[in-house]
């Protein structure tokens, strides 16, 4: 059984090369791409891409009063990024995605439900942070059973390493949540060990818990054929903290 410990993670994190310089975690997997994706992401991604280094800015003429700005990094189908900006009209989501099919998909839906309050970002999440969003500009950010690369020659691969989550903390808002789920429970233990090496975010759970409520985010198509087949989902939860 894991036992996740209360940590810390410094917000003063410095953009530098390393981030530029790293091993890929992610490939831009094609897939079987349909015509009606092919044709989504012809007719509108140009509309839905974030244009903007200035999130805020990127929202201004579709939401003027736009409050709080919050990014999934992968979000596969779209379907629990639809259901978040579906159901939080006055905030804004960033989307983050390579794989084409998941792009084409969302977007179909996205436009299908008339939302102005989506941006897709379609390029590797660690360039997002590092060069697109600026210190202390996000509200929530959400990684949902991202590729857990599990055997240990790959483990270099994980997104989740202490330089990433640096910058994650440093994109926080004071307060500001970061969501990570997985249903690999090594991975689990990796991202908790990963969390204790760097100085501002706070485990939101007493230690030895995982956050387990349905209310913070929706279920992922992943994650319900994880349940159906027995797996346990371990949620770790974080909160940005002074450091």
């Amino acid at each position: 059984m894991l036992e996740p410990e209360l940590f810390t993670l410094k917000s003063g994190f410095e953009t530098s090369n390393r981030l530029r310089s790293r091993v890929r975690t992610t490939v831009r997997r094609e897939g079987r791409i349909t015509k009606a994706q092919q044709q989504a992401i012809g007719e509108w991604l140009s509309q839905y891409r974030l244009k903007s280094a200035d999130l805020r800015d990127d929202f201004s003429t579709s939401m003027p009063s736009v409050h709080q700005i919050v990014v999934e990094v992968g979000f596969g189908d779209g379907n629990a990024l639809l259901q978040m900006a579906t159901s939080r009209p006055t905030t804004g989501f960033v989307g983050i995605e390579v794989y084409r099919p998941g792009i084409g998909r969302f977007l179909r839906s996205a436009k299908d439900a008339g939302l102005n309050n989506v941006r897709v970002f379609d390029q590797d999440g660690r360039d997002f942070f590092a060069q697109i969003c600026s210190p202390d500009s996000i509200d929530e950010i959400y990684i949902l059973f991202p590729d857990p690369w599990p055997k240990k020659r790959h483990h270099k691969r994980r997104l989740i390493q202490k330089e990433f989550l640096e910058i994650c903390a440093n994109r926080l808002k004071l307060g500001g949540l970061l969501c990570i789920a997985t249903d690999r429970e090594d991975y689990a233990q990796w991202i908790l060990n990963e969390l204790t090496t760097v100085p501002a975010l706070q485990n939101a759970m007493p230690s030895g818990e995982y956050y387990q409520g349905k209310a913070l985010r929706p279920t992922t198509k992943y994650e319900r054929k994880a349940l159906d087949s027995g797996a346990a989902i371990y949620n770790i939860v974080c909160n940005a903290i002074p450091a």
